[in-house]
């Protein structure tokens, strides 16, 4: 077999019968000893080569024949496949080139071009044949071309048996106006990853091979990525990430999400290549220490738990005679060592310890020490610091010990070993004591709760409170003196372990579930709150829903043949009240916590013996509680659901009022004419009472139900909760909702932004999203990260969701601004331009102009000349549009004094001759009350109705703003009410085109502010 490798030096003088050859290494490691060519010309393969480093030399060894030869020079192997040739990449001072390379005929054939990143894959089934991806300047395929950025090249390289090889099946993958470097393929050649430099720091992207779907993985403003590779799992991309100077490996699958550490350690460059023989994936990299660089293979298996980093030391490499000479000097002084310690020896800034068990002690001269045995103990990494139990914790930390060693010397430190188990049991007791008197805490705090509702109700005596209070002081008491204790403990295991920190992980035996334990109540002031509800009826009801959600909080057990309300908790598939599920908490602590096991004391012990039976004894009274609640609930519903069956529709019951009013208007007169008696006016009078007291209690239930969607939210129960009480959801808010999303690329650029987006999207009801993309500090959106917002908006069109490209300013009236406006304009539709058949694209132009807001809009003569530049720059817009054939809506924001500002030349003003302009308008109604937004929005959406453009009713989030202008300052709850009962005012409108929301960044901080999260 033969074996490939890289050399600064003439080729060797190899004797075919000496007994150890400095150059060989294991035929599993053939093709990946490189010699110390430099960093830059291996990785950047267009660079020049510096003067200081000697050209390397690219010899060939058959370990069979013990034959040497060179068979090119300044070459670099980059891949090789099988048994028969290699593919590999010429660094040249003037450029780079592909070569296909025979093992016993040499240089085969030859593709001259300038590469910044090569990769390639062996055909299956069809021999001889390589499909090869490479980035290269386009001028350097296509000699016509101007000299323009690195785009992503794909071709198949077949080599025929007569020596000659033929490129075939040519094509560019990207077209763009960054440059894309670094490709490689997937091991199931599928998949293609690459790095592209948008003028800034670099992202590693993916494409399939056929240069679709584009997206990115590692997307950043101040991080530079660069060198990725598909893992052998072809599920996941690790790569190099750089930032403030520190280089790391980071892993994240195919989709972008789940972005990890694979090291701690801080690496510089490195080179992925597959190994056919071996079948697996290897990894060239510096690890630089203390001013010194080892060179390291990283070879990444099927599984991925742990990354075994083996050091590759050159035979006849300075390093390893040094520490072969430091090896016998240090063993020649423990023979006079009582301790029989073994010495440690530092290299490069890492400690190597003799093991003893590879070297003879009669052994003097450096040159007989076996080097492969070193190699293969001496000098692996990553090993654990100690067995057992510690595995784990030091796992978790996700740290590397920057130290070499080998099992004899961890068996010669086992007071090392011992002192450290010492400071790790002491930290998990800790750690376990504090869990048991977070539970004890959060225990008192639900049974002080569930007593303010039993003395609420005259169960229980204002003193339980009292005793209460002093139960919650002392469990906090105890919890922070056992925080400061595990914090010491903490402290104690890092000096043992050597380290200054490290990230906390869970103590294996004090596990519990806690997301699946109940959520927090209420606060007591929003129960005082909602009891002000003036229906005793649906008070009474209130208050039996909520004492019976305090006693599931509490933890209660099933009530068992109690399963008239189904009402599923969280997401699970238990029912909180199912006949068949026990007592989860009291199984979870006694059965998963086992406090002997934890080296808890008997105190403690007894202490929280006492609280599981206080609990016990208190659940039992809940059995009777709960039973009794869910009697008296289900006959109040049963009653309520009764009263209202026959109106339970708003409008109808709104429009048989009006009827009646009408008739009983007519009836009135006649009957004062006597041509009626008035008999007949008294009934239709009492009818329209009894609907007016129908009115009221709907207005009545539907604010019960918001507090009750309110509190059942988080446990999953609003919803089931308002089918249970025949009401409709809070969500029917008319045509559907729009919201603006100014900080764009923060969100495209980071998954987990992206995905708290789509989220909100759902929950809230949201199908239109305004999202921006005009020009920041010289940075255009859609040129420098076209593919992130184009994986963007794919993700949207999943979710049903339309986007609208949000632009513009006051400052575009100018008509100097034309020239910025009509390219904006223009990368949109090249952006929808590019979007490949099937990708979802932009559907429409949100201008955001608003004249209103310049200098000199308060004055006659210059307001004039305002509204006239608005109208001709909304006219070239639309010509801009018209010219490049683009299908985009165009919708406008305006604020509702649109109405009273007329139009120079005009008889319309200028709100209805937008109507005319325009497809569609978003009206700035912002305005915090029902009343207000209707008083300022009707005039507008009647005029909207007369022209048939459609009509957004926005409303603002935004704080510190005027009083009654922004829903800041309320809760989501409130905005929703307000929108519902503005929706019931315009629902009878064509124009009425729902509602838009501004803006989403504080939407979320509203939604976070009202769930308390």
């Amino acid at each position: 077999m033969a074996a490939l490798f890289g050399c600064q030096a003439v080729s060797p003088e190899l004797a075919k019968d000496a007994d150890d050859v400095e150059v060989s290494i294991e035929e599993a490691d053939r093709a990946f000893l490189y010699s110390q060519v430099d960093a830059a010309r291996l990785l950047q393969m267009a660079r020049p080569a510096e003067e200081a480093v000697p050209p390397a030399h690219l010899y060939v060894y058959n370990s069979e024949t013990r034959e040497l030869r060179e068979i090119a020079r300044d070459e670099v192997p980059g891949l090789s496949y099988g048994d028969n040739g290699l593919l590999a990449v010429s660094v040249e001072t003037h450029g780079a080139s592909i070569n296909l390379w025979n093992w016993n005929e040499g240089d085969v054939d030859r593709l001259e071009l300038r590469l910044d990143g090569f990769s390639a894959r062996l055909v299956e089934g069809d021999a001889g044949a390589y499909d090869v991806i490479f980035a290269a300047k386009e001028p350097a395929v296509f000699p016509l071309c101007k000299d323009k950025d690195y785009e992503i090249f794909k071709a198949r390289i077949v080599a025929a048996q007569d020596g000659t090889a033929e490129l075939l099946e040519f094509a560019q993958l990207t077209h763009n106006d960054v440059d894309d470097t670094q490709p490689a393929f997937s091991p199931d050649g599928h998949w293609i990853v690459f790095v592209s430099e948008p003028h800034g720091p670099r992202n590693v992207a993916l494409m399939d091979a056929e240069g679709h779907y584009l997206r990115v993985l590692a997307p950043s403003a101040e991080t530079s990525s660069y060198f990725p590779v598909v893992l052998p799992n072809n599920e996941e991309c690790l790569y190099v990430s750089e930032s403030n100077g520190i280089t790391e490996f980071l892993i994240c699958g195919l989709d972008g999400r789940g972005h990890r550490r694979a090291s701690g350690q801080e690496l510089k460059q490195m080179l992925f290549s597959w190994d056919d023989f071996t079948r697996h994936r290897y990894l060239m990299t510096d690890i630089f220490a203390r001013e010194q660089s080892l060179r390291m293979l990283l070879d990444l298996p099927h599984t991925l738990d742990l990354l075994d980093l083996v050091l590759l030391a050159e035979w006849n490499s300075p390093m390893l005679k040094q520490y072969r000479q430091l090896v016998l000097a240090a063993r020649a002084e423990r023979v006079h060592n009582q301790k029989e310690r073994s010495p440690k020896i530092t290299i490069g800034g890492f400690q190597i310890v003799d093991t003893g068990v590879l070297v003879d002690e009669s052994t003097t001269d450096p040159g007989d020490i076996p080097a492969q045995g070193f190699t293969r103990l001496l000098f692996t990494l990553s090993l654990p610091l100690f067995q057992g139990s510690l595995n784990k914790a030091i796992k978790q930390r996700d740290m590397w010990q920057e130290v070499v060693y080998s099992q004899t010397y961890l068996n010669n430190y086992n007071d090392l070993v011992q002192k450290v188990a010492v400071a790790y049991t002491d930290y998990s007791e800790q750690m376990a004591r504090a869990a048991v008197l977070r539970r004890i805490l959060d225990l008192n705090r639900k049974r002080r709760f569930l007593w303010e509702v039993r003395v609420g109700a005259g169960k229980e005596l204002p003193g339980r409170l009292t005793e209460a209070e002093s139960y919650i002081s002392e469990a906090e008491a105890a919890l922070t003196e056992a925080e400061g204790k595990a914090e010491a403990a903490r402290a104690r295991l890092l000096a043992a372990l050597g380290v200054a920190d490290m990230p906390p992980f869970e103590v294996e035996a004090a596990t519990l579930d806690w997301e699946a334990l109940p959520m927090e109540p209420p606060p007591l002031e929003e129960i005082q709150a909602l009891a002000q509800i003036n229906h005793p009826e649906l008070a009474r009801l209130k208050f039996l829903e909520l004492r019976a959600a305090a006693i599931r909080d509490m933890g209660a057990p099933s009530a068992r043949g109690q399963t008239s309300l189904d009402l599923t908790y969280g997401h699970g598939s238990e029912h909180f009240f199912s006949p068949t599920t026990d007592d989860y908490i009291g199984a979870t602590l006694s059965h998963t916590l086992p406090l002997q096991k934890l080296g808890v004391d008997k105190a403690y012990r007894e202490q929280w013996t006492h609280e599981m039976m206080a609990y016990r004894e208190e659940r039992e009274q809940a059995r009777l509680d709960i039973n009794a609640a869910l009697q008296e609930t289900e006959a109040a519903l049963r009653r309520v659901t009764e009263q209202f069956e026959a109106n339970q529709d708003w409008r109808r019951v709104t429009a048989e009022k009006l009827r009646l009013s009408r008739i009983y208007g007519a009836e009135r007169v006649l009957a004062a004419r006597g041509d009626r008696p008035y008999d007949v006016v008294d009934q239709i009078e009492a009818e329209i009472d009894h609907l007016n007291q129908q009115l009221v209690l709907t207005g009545v239930r539907a604010e019960f139900c918001r507090h009750l969607a309110q509190y059942y939210t988080r446990a999953g129960l609003g919803r089931k909760l308002l089918e249970v009480l025949a009401l409709p959801a809070n969500t029917e808010l008319g045509k559907g909702r729009s919201v603006w999303l100014w900080r764009s690329l923060e969100v495209v650029m980071d998954p987990d932004k992206r995905d708290q987006v789509l989220r909100l999207c759902a929950d809230q009801g949201i199908s239109r999203i305004y999202c921006f993309v005009a020009r920041v500090e010289n940075d255009y959106y859609l040129y420098k990260h076209n593919w992130e917002f184009g994986y963007f908006l794919d993700l949207c069109a999943e979710q049903g969701i339309e986007v609208y490209a949000l632009v513009g300013n006051p400052q575009w009236v100018d008509e100097a601004s034309r020239t910025e406006i009509g390219s904006l304009v223009r990368s949109i539709v090249g952006f929808n331009a590019r979007q490949q058949e099937g990708k979802a694209g932009f559907a429409g132009l949100k201008l955001d102009v608003e004249p209103h807001a310049l200098p000199g809009w308060r004055d006659q003569a210059a307001r004039a000349r305002l509204v006239t530049a608005y109208l001709e720059m909304l006219d070239y817009v639309k010509a801009v549009l018209g010219q490049d054939g683009a299908d985009l809506r165009i919708a406008a924001d305006v604020p509702y004094t649109y109405l009273e500002v007329p139009v120079p030349g005009g008889e319309d003003a200028l709100f209805a001759t937008l109507c005319e302009r325009v497809d569609e308008l978003t009206l700035m109604a912002y305005l915090n009350t029902a009343e207000s937004i209707v008083q300022k929005a009707l005039p507008c959406l009647q005029v909207a109705q007369e022209h048939g453009t459609p009509l957004e009713v926005g409303v603002e989030t935004t704080p510190n703003q005027p009083e009654g202008v922004s829903f800041a300052d309320q809760s989501v709850e409130d905005l929703v009410m307000t929108l519902e009962k503005v929706y019931r005012h315009f629902m009878g409108f064509e124009s009425f085109a729902g509602f838009a929301i501004h803006d989403y960044g504080n939407l979320a901080q509203l939604i976070e502010r009202s769930h308390g999260h």
